[in-house]
């Protein structure tokens, strides 16, 4: 999710998290940005609101987008941190300095706006502060170019599962020097969970940003780079989840993840399965075997890969459609209109379960009720030429504190 967008529509340069224009500025906005954003959080509203269990394969709309919606939140978040920091010519000097300055001002609020949101009983896991944390970790990153950025990516997202995995067994054995310290409010279980073990692990995810940056280095606007991005994103998330399955189906490796499922009694391979399949919350059990699913929210190797590939696949896809069909540009614009407020449109979404009554908490009704309710937001803020109210606020607080740290 691209929780920094918010430049007004006149600005010419797609946003993104220190809302300061590109240097090389001016430039057609990528209204197929706004509409891969815009997917990802329709994506969002449906897996928080569906209600039958994730069985089989499209059996419901929960199964099609639990865990690639907030994966490709992530992703479009990098690109536009890349973005706003130059495009495809990194900043340097002191402008990359205030952009630094800006995206370490904006991490915080967004990572503050998270734990006011996590406060309430949305029942909803909360992603902006993993989102903060990221953003933080992406400061020392912005003057890096495509092919450092790539190889950054890549690494990340092929070790930082396994390093996960090692950290977690390390940290919950007996000897664990986290065990032996105080842990007054929490903190250090919640930064455990914020880091490691939660549904959205900042150590894994990174990787999602990463890989978000390199692609926003790219001439995005070439129909060539589109293409390469819809077609090398389906082959790698087709490649990954079809060697999870194919893996997963061979009798010795489901084996070892029915013994590492815990469980209070013997379940089939089958069962084991079928309670997978609904997402495994950011931690799967701790055999090495589960880096080779792909199960929602596994933050595996396999799964990240997956994910990674939808992610650029829809922003390939979203990107190619505007260019091959460039009209009607105005129901592109509309279509792409949530995007634009994306972090306004996360907040209203997590408020509106909260307060809404059982109307807004699940099933189609609720979907329904969500959806035109962001949708009319999100079309009276264009309408009116305006910002998104959390992106203006962000945005004013990021330009004065940089105001100020650059005199």
């Amino acid at each position: 999710m691209s929780v920094a967008v918010g430049a007004r529509r006149t600005a010419v340069a797609a946003p993104g998290p220190s809302g300061a224009a590109p240097a090389n500025a001016p430039r057609a906005r990528l209204v197929g940005l706004d509409l891969a954003r815009t997917l990802a959080v329709l994506g969002m509203v449906v897996a928080h609101l569906t209600v039958t269990p994730v069985l089989e394969p499209w059996s419901t709309p929960g199964w099609l987008v639990a865990g690639r919606s907030s994966a490709l939140f992530a992703v479009l978040a990098g690109v536009s941190v890349s973005l706003v920091a130059g495009r495809t010519r990194p900043a340097r000097g002191a402008r990359l300095r205030a952009h630094r300055m800006s995206l370490a001002v904006r991490a915080l609020a967004i990572y503050v706006i998270g734990l006011l949101l996590d406060s309430l009983d949305s029942g909803i896991a909360v992603i902006l502060p993993a989102y903060g944390a990221m953003f933080l970790l992406a400061v020392p990153f912005l003057g890096m170019g495509t092919r450092t950025l790539t190889r950054w990516a890549v690494g990340w997202l092929l070790l930082a599962p396994w390093a996960a995995l090692l950290l977690r067994h390390l940290m919950q054995g007996p000897l664990s020097a986290l065990h032996s310290l105080p842990d007054h409010g929490n903190w250090l279980t919640n930064t455990q969970r914020l880091l490691l073990d939660g549904y959205y692990p900042v150590i894994v995810w990174f990787g999602y940003v990463l890989a978000g940056m390199a692609v926003g280095r790219l001439p995005l606007a070439r129909p060539r780079v589109q293409a390469g991005l819809l077609a090398g994103g389906t082959v790698l998330a087709t490649a990954a989840w079809g060697a999870s399955r194919v893996l997963t189906s061979r009798a010795p490796l489901r084996e070892r993840l029915v013994d590492s499922w815990p469980a209070d009694a013997p379940l089939s391979p089958r069962e084991v399965d079928l309670l997978a399949r609904p997402g495994l919350h950011g931690a799967a059990p701790p055999d090495p075997a589960w880096q080779l699913t792909a199960y929602p929210h596994a933050s595996t190797m396999l799964d990240v890969l997956h994910t990674t590939g939808t992610s650029l696949a829809v922003l390939g896809a979203m990107l190619l459609l505007v260019h091959l069909v460039p009209r009607p540009a105005g129901l592109w614009a509309a279509l792409g209109a949530i995007g634009t407020i994306s972090l306004t449109a996360y907040s209203v979404h997590l408020v509106l379960r909260t307060v809404g009554g059982e109307i807004a908490h699940t099933g189609p009704v609720a979907i329904a009720l969500h959806l035109t309710v962001l949708f009319l937001l999100a079309l009276l803020v264009r309408l009116t030429d305006r910002r998104g109210p959390l992106e203006s606020l962000i945005s004013r607080i990021s330009r004065s504190v940089v105001h100020r740290g650059t005199r």
